[in-house]
């Protein structure tokens, strides 16, 4: 398992880089709501590498957790190299199946690539999966799970140390287009008003 201080843990899921119908002013969709306010793909990369250098030091641990890029397959290795943090890890999204195959790329990310994670940040495990789960490796003890893929759509669940770290989620301590910090998410997970409901045979007291 990897351990990661929490000072350089950063996560961003979602970047689809190049996926012109999330951009409104390249979009093709007739129903523009859920689209990004961007006139350009560029427009919108370039202020995701900007945010993401200002947030994660060249020293930081960010996990990618799932659809990182569309289009131009090749102009992943550019992508990459514009983000200033050296260690970079990535959870395979539903539109990261092409990058299974292209294995050339995998050395591209220090920390490998892979369909789920657990890292331990401090005393806390942490589950990193691209799609949301009801359970997972130790809820009942107090473990977070991060997850992406449904871009805010799915309500914020307060009775669940379960949260959406996808680039466009905004939260009262977050802002929208940044990877989120531990902090931040610590914060977030500290902050949930219910309690934890156990939806297996867990709970609290058992192992």
């Amino acid at each position: 398992m990897i351990k990661i201080p929490k000072e350089k843990f950063y996560i961003v899921g979602d970047y689809h880089i190049n996926h012109s119908n999330l951009v409104k002013g390249t979009s093709s969709w007739e129903d523009k709501s859920s689209c990004r306010d961007f006139t350009t793909l560029k427009e919108m990369e370039d202020l995701f590498v900007e945010n993401t250098n200002k947030v994660v030091p060249k020293d930081g641990f960010l996990i990618i957790n799932g659809d990182i890029l569309f289009g131009n397959k090749d102009y992943l290795p550019t992508f990459l190299s514009r983000i200033n943090c050296e260690w970079k890890t990535l959870n395979f999204g539903n539109h990261d199946d092409w990058l299974r195959k292209r294995t050339e790329f995998h050395p591209l990310f220090k920390g490998g690539v892979q369909d789920y994670l657990e890292v331990a940040v401090g005393k806390r495990l942490v589950c990193i999966f691209h799609y949301s789960q009801k359970i997972w490796r130790d809820a009942h003890h107090g473990s977070y799970h991060l997850f992406s893929h449904s871009h805010g759509s799915m309500p914020f669940d307060e009775n669940s140390l379960s949260i959406d770290v996808g680039i466009d989620l905004v939260y009262e301590n977050h802002l929208q287009y940044h990877p989120f910090s531990f902090n931040e998410i610590d914060h977030i997970m500290k902050n949930c008003k219910g309690k934890p409901v156990f939806l297996d045979h867990h709970n609290e007291k058992t192992t």
